[in-house]
């Protein structure tokens, strides 16, 4: 490991020391969801803001209303967005959706649910229909962090004493990726009541569109986790999971490929962390489902020996190295997490990943804040290649961030950055999209 890279990683430990989110009380066995799901942060609110929106250099109007409705553990949010523009290159004016595109398809529409949900992701029983982000299943070493890019998918988890059951899907208009991971606590003897075991089954029945013959993509995980501290103030419990991707490859059967995380996990009071040691075959891709798997998935392409962005690479050496995640509420005001991981070798897989999200709330009373970043690849060669490549927004990256000012009583000014993905116009993959809102508004809490 280079020396830049041991100080970042020292950093980011000090830093996501310092890292996002409680839970009511702690619960043994799950450790694995630390963050609070989007809905979670998201109070019973009516917002209707008007603006401009420049989405990758062209102007628009935008009109913007968004209700979130909670009758007590149902939860309904909607989006209605209208822009009014002319796109670059087209005539006339068009009255189009959020991301500039036309009111062509189903799943335009369905973009105007947001969410119905029934409880959240840690509740005895959860339900959700509508956009996902942030997604976690098991303990993450093949789905962590997904997003399905503001497509309409489902999830149902199952939380009880003995057994559980987490699930995702992540397109209703067009299901390609789904999976599940159930667990139990089989023994009743004395301290081994409280190991858990679980098995988790992830497939993408449909991981390179463009062509028709390929195999489907699929990823199975075995995991074990049990407490060694547990009291009502703190939780420490340690845990495995083995994880096995069979990855599609150009005129072969697919490569089957395994990797390994012994992790340790803390929670303490309004502090979650976990640091896992991972060791990999060649090719294997840690949390491969993550926050632009559709996008890699989607618009890659099979090539000769593996398939470019979700794939068995043989650039990928057998490797092994740290993963690391913190997240921290400070006083129900401040949301802050983080991530880190780094592995030795050559490779994508040798390259830094480092992930940060911030909510603010009531901390400063005038201003909320909320941010997001993440970013997986980033050049490792040197100090300054490192600091370029953190910054430079691209392919590899996700980066949000909304500011609201409150003016005076429910009047905000809000303003907000986006480097993400989106379909394409012609549903042909994903692309990268630019936008900047600056709006002003009604922001009413009921």
């Amino acid at each position: 490991m280079y020396p830049a890279k041991a100080r970042l990683a020292l950093a980011c430990g000090l830093m996501i020391a310092v890292g996002m989110a409680a839970r009511a009380q702690l619960s043994v066995g799950d450790l694995r969801n630390m963050s609070p799901s989007v809905e979670e942060l998201n109070p019973a609110r009516m917002t209707a803001f008007t603006g401009l929106t420049v989405i990758d250099g062209d102007p628009y109007w935008r009109v913007d209303l968004r209700p979130d409705l909670s009758f007590g553990r149902l939860g309904i949010g909607m989006k209605g967005v209208l822009l009014i523009g002319t796109p670059e290159n087209e005539d006339g004016t068009k009255l189009l959706t959020e991301d500039g595109e036309e009111w062509d398809s189903f799943g335009s529409f369905l973009r105007s649910v947001r969410y119905v949900r029934w409880a959240y992701p840690r509740s005895p029983f959860y339900a959700l229909y509508g956009e996902l982000f942030d997604v976690n299943i098991g303990h993450g070493m093949l789905m962590e962090g997904y997003s399905n890019l503001d497509r309409r998918g489902a999830r149902l988890n199952v939380n009880r004493r003995v057994w559980g059951l987490e699930s995702v899907l992540n397109n209703i208009d067009n299901p390609e990726l789904f999976g599940a991971r159930a667990y139990f606590r089989p023994l009743r003897l004395p301290i081994l009541n409280r190991l858990a075991v679980g098995a988790s089954y992830l497939t993408d029945v449909d991981p390179i569109p463009s062509h028709e013959d390929e195999d489907a993509l699929q990823t199975y995980a075995l995991d074990a986790s049990i407490p060694i501290i547990s009291t009502d103030s703190l939780l420490v419990e340690v845990y495995d999971e083995l994880a096995f991707e069979s990855l599609p490859v150009l005129g072969a059967e697919s490569e089957d490929v395994s990797g390994n995380a012994v992790g340790i996990g803390l929670e303490v009071s309004k502090l979650h962390a976990k640091l896992e040691y991972r060791t990999f075959d060649a090719g294997f891709e840690p949390s491969l489902f993550d926050y632009n798997y559709e996008a890699r998935a989607r618009t890659a392409d099979l090539l000769e020996g593996g398939v470019q962005g979700i794939q068995f690479n043989p650039a990928n050496d057998a490797t092994k190295g740290v993963f690391g995640k913190a997240s921290l509420n400070v006083l129900d005001q401040v949301h802050l997490s983080g991530l880190y991981e780094d592995y030795d070798g050559d490779g994508p897989n040798s390259d830094p990943k480092l992930g940060l999200r911030l909510v603010e709330t009531d901390l400063i009373q005038e201003v909320d804040l909320r941010a997001f970043y993440i970013k997986r690849g980033i050049s490792s060669s040197d100090d300054e290649s490192f600091l370029e490549d953190l910054v430079d927004l691209d392919e590899k990256s996700l980066f949000i961030v909304e500011v609201a000012y409150n003016i005076a009583g429910p009047v905000q000014v809000l303003v907000t950055r986006e480097f993400r993905f989106r379909e394409r116009k012609d549903e042909d993959g994903f692309e990268t999209i630019q936008k900047t809102n600056v709006q002003i508004g009604l922001s009413l809490g009921y």
